[in-house]
């Protein structure tokens, strides 16, 4: 019974695309600082506007996506 309370009370993810990154913001994110951290903070609070976290409200699971953007590489002169 307490799971399908669970479940009811669990709506659809948010899901962030925060796009291709150089490595130092992926790190930084990871810490909890920096440039993205501020971009997750406003999802977070864009997904929890005006809501109090009871028991009885609404959970809403977020998921941030990021991709690590490639090193240029020197190809030299030829």
């Amino acid at each position: 019974m307490e799971e399908q309370e669970k479940e009811e009370n669990i709506s659809r993810p948010v899901v962030v695309d925060l796009g291709k990154r150089k490595k130092k913001y992926i790190k930084l994110l990871k810490k909890g600082r920096g440039r993205l951290m501020d971009e997750v903070n406003m999802a977070i609070e864009a997904a929890g506007k005006g809501t109090d976290f009871d028991k009885n409200k609404e959970i809403v699971p977020l998921i941030f996506l990021y991709r690590k953007k490639e090193k240029k590489r020197n190809r030299g002169w030829f």
